[in-house]
């Protein structure tokens, strides 16, 4: 096959360096969305401009045939190409499956075969002969219509790739707006040449210029890689769930820069989006320098991430994922940046609102405290130091003796359960609240002051280590408020207080043989007796129990109050 440099293969040459470097470009971004459907678009380019290239070296008919034969291989390859390029970036990948694609490529396929075998057909060429009568020898030829049904097939293919990206193109945030406008300039520019050449108005007869104006397709679509992320996400999918979102949400591309950021996201950063352009995610988060920091060693970290940050009186939290390809392949990083304002300071209102009931139940257990203890022994400190006035008024002071002393124990006593109070309140865990000593002091205490007889009925094998601290402390409390209420208001002479246990349940019963009342008229709450009732209760139930008063006039009181147990474990616990 006898060829000859001419200078006129030269931009056809150029041409088809350019497209395969475009194709390589893609070819190293393999496993990303698009990249198969652009590196095979560029290389059918680059087969037919450099096959036009050796075909204008070519000196005989034969030789010039033969490529010309090699570039069919590319015009048919091409728009197959390109509708699926157009496609996939007007997010419709669903709508040609590899079934589909497989189809069309036959089709193409049919029409390069017929191009070899065109000498025993002339299906799609007849009368062909080299022109010799211009400035270069070229084929000259009369077009059969299987060459026509092929024109007519490749510009359907084209014209439908331009609809999908026309359709979806208008209307995109940059930088997809600028993808979308290279891509119809890379095919228009080019189908306008082949036009000119086809219909016979070409600047010289029978030369296709077309190959030519590819070389302006390959820039384009390096452009479109290199300067506005072609490949590095799906566009149209991305802008129509995130556009509209209160979210902001910002794509780094796997080149480290940003390559789109919502409006949401653009507000929240202070930046204008044609100052997005080469911002890596630092320099996105410059408002936020601590913010920006931690993204820095994020970014490097494949899973989800989530850094907080406060500006002024706002707050926001900014996630961190990983995007993969369907291949696997690493595509980027999300970027999702909430507004948590509302949030956090719902939290903080909980957590106030928390701290202030904590604090309530805590006043309402010392006012408890005082009522049952403090309180009780200064009521009776003043009845007994009133009675020891009057005696001593009347009797002298060698009288009195016996009176002081009690009165002294008194004071020790409170003095020595206050103590223990404000140790066990300090969280002092090694502190171990002995009940049945103080059941026994306490009864003891009472009996002796007021003269009333108290009678314990507790079995021989009550584990007072199965109550646990808090709940021994309050029934001692229930117990000495209920003994008390029947000493002051009932004129009792004679107490019962009675411990049974039954099936993980300890009931205990304060009966007395006063003069009793009507419950239904004795609420709980009205009158100090009453409050003490309602003191007793709220004590039960911050056990877990419940507790009841059965009494009648005439008859005596009986206070019963019925808590769980601790298992083993609980009790012995600090």
């Amino acid at each position: 096959m006898q060829m000859e440099y001419t200078p006129f293969a030269v931009p056809y040459v150029i041409s088809g360096v350019i497209t395969l470097m475009a194709a390589d470009l893609a070819w190293a971004r393999r496993g990303r969305p698009g990249s198969t459907a652009i590196g095979l678009f560029m290389v059918a380019l680059s087969v037919w401009s450099l096959g036009s290239a050796a075909e204008h070296c070519s000196v005989t008919l034969q030789g010039k045939l033969f490529w010309g034969n090699v570039q069919y291989i590319g015009i048919t390859t091409a728009p197959v190409a390109w509708l699926a390029m157009a496609i996939g970036f007007s997010g419709r990948q669903d709508v040609l499956t590899k079934r589909k694609v497989t189809l069309l490529l036959a089709m193409s396929a049919v029409f390069a075969i017929l191009s070899f075998t065109n000498p025993y057909h002339s299906w799609m060429s007849y009368g062909v002969h080299l022109d010799v009568s211009g400035p270069l020898p070229v084929v000259a030829k009369e077009y059969g219509w299987a060459f026509r049904v092929m024109v007519f097939y490749n510009y359907f293919l084209i014209l439908l790739g331009l609809l999908a990206i026309t359709r979806t193109v208008f209307g995109l945030p940059n930088p997809y707006r600028g993808q979308g406008l290279l891509a119809l300039v890379g095919v228009s520019v080019p189908c306008v040449y082949n036009i000119v050449y086809l219909i016979g108005q070409s600047p010289l007869p029978n030369v296709d210029f077309t190959p030519v104006s590819f070389a302006l397709s390959g820039i384009v679509t390096i452009i479109a890689i290199l300067r506005y992320y072609l490949l590095d996400i799906r566009p149209i999918a991305l802008s129509a769930v995130v556009e509209g979102m209160d979210s902001g949400v910002a794509v780094v591309g796997a080149e480290g820069l940003v390559v789109y950021a919502n409006p949401a996201a653009r507000r929240m950063v202070r930046l204008r989006t044609r100052d997005l352009a080469n911002v890596g995610p630092a320099q996105l988060l410059q408002c936020w320098p601590e913010a920006a920091a931690a993204l820095k060693d994020m970014m490097s970290h494949t899973g989800d991430q989530v850094v907080d940050v406060r500006h002024g009186d706002d707050y926001y939290e900014i996630r961190v994922s990983t995007l993969f390809s369907q291949a696997g392949a690493l595509v980027g990083k999300t970027l999702v940046i909430n507004d948590i304002t509302e949030r956090v300071q719902s939290q903080d209102q909980r957590l106030r609102d928390s701290v202030a009931l904590t604090a309530h139940q805590q006043r309402e257990l010392l006012a408890r405290e005082l009522h049952d203890n403090i309180g009780q022994t200064l009521g009776y400190l003043n009845v007994q130091l009133q009675a020891t006035r009057e005696n001593l008024i009347h009797n002298g002071g060698a009288s009195v003796e016996e009176d002081l002393t009690r009165l002294v124990e008194v004071v020790r006593e409170t003095y020595s359960d206050l103590r223990q109070h404000i140790v066990s309140m300090m969280g002092d865990a090694a502190l171990r609240f002995e009940f049945r000593p103080k059941l026994l002091a306490l009864l003891d205490g009472l009996e002796q002051r007021s003269g009333v007889r108290i009678d314990l009925a507790m079995p021989a094998d009550f584990d007072e280590h199965a109550l646990g601290n808090e709940a021994g402390f309050q029934i001692l409390r229930i117990i000495q408020e209920a003994c008390t209420n029947a000493v002051k208001h009932a004129s009792a002479g004679k107490l019962t207080v009675k411990f049974e246990t039954v099936q993980g349940l300890l009931q205990v019963s304060v009966k007395d043989d006063g003069c009793g009342f009507n419950p239904a008229v004795q609420q709980p709450g009205k009158g100090n007796m009453g409050l003490g009732i309602g003191i007793m209760r709220e004590r039960a139930e911050s056990l877990g129990g419940d507790l009841a008063v059965v009494s009648a006039p005439g008859k005596g009181t009986e206070v019963r109050v019925c808590i769980p147990l601790q298992r083993e474990e609980e009790a012995n616990s600090p």
